[in-house]
């Protein structure tokens, strides 16, 4: 009797999941030499969606070597209630990935959509991971 009540409990635990889970996405491949853009429509939130934007160098062992600064560099943006807002970020030289993270307010819906030779829109409930590729000629 006890096993199936922790079996029970177990169960009840991961059907209803973490509410601070966090996804990670795949979002495609950027040129590194041409301008994209990220949308975030925060239109019907009521309170302020949070974003970082991670560009990732070329320098895998810069935590290693203690120059860190050559090998990241990041953005802070922020869209208010109700606002839709587009962001048109220039990525750093020797860029080769970027990762987003988006920080919504807890069960709420927010859409980001990524732009540049492609569309890839992204519905995001709490908080998500957007990774891309950047690819220099």
């Amino acid at each position: 009797m006890r096993a199936l009540r922790a079996v029970a409990v177990l169960m009840v635990l991961v059907a209803t999941g973490n509410s601070a889970h966090t996804d990670s996405i795949y979002a495609g491949t950027l040129a590194g030499n041409q301008p994209w853009t990220i949308t975030v429509d925060n239109a019907t939130v009521n309170d302020k969606t949070l974003f970082t934007i991670f560009y990732l160098g070329e320098s895998p062992r810069a935590t290693e070597t203690g120059r860190l600064g050559e090998a990241v560099k990041f953005d802070l943006l922020s869209v208010q209630a109700n606002e839709r807002k587009v962001f048109s970020p220039t990525i750093p030289k020797k860029t080769r990935r970027i990762i987003i993270e988006v920080h919504a307010p807890q069960f709420v819906t927010v859409r980001i959509e990524i732009a540049q030779s492609f569309s890839f829109p992204v519905d995001i409930v709490g908080g998500a991971s957007v990774a891309l590729e950047v690819t220099w000629p």
